[in-house]
């Protein structure tokens, strides 16, 4: 699947991820997905935007886009 976790560290990771941000509501998250194109990139920061989301974090605070990179980035912001 798109952006799936595979590993129990991946979910814990986005566990920490989701229990800072609920942490901390002043702050916003951007997540730069990477892929082959920028459309995939975009569904995999989708599927961990909506992660986040189920974990209880605000789909105001979480934006998903895809930049084609070589790697996952989260980028945070007041």
């Amino acid at each position: 699947a798109v952006g799936a976790l595979r590993h129990r560290h991946d979910r814990n990771a986005l566990a920490e991820i989701a229990d800072f941000l609920l942490s901390r509501p002043d702050l916003y998250l951007q997540i730069q997905g990477f892929g082959a194109t920028a459309e995939l990139g975009l569904a995999r920061a989708q599927v961990l935007r909506q992660r986040l989301i189920d974990a209880g974090v605000s789909a105001n605070h979480i934006e998903a886009v895809g930049g084609g990179l070589k790697r996952l980035r989260f980028l945070l912001h007041r």
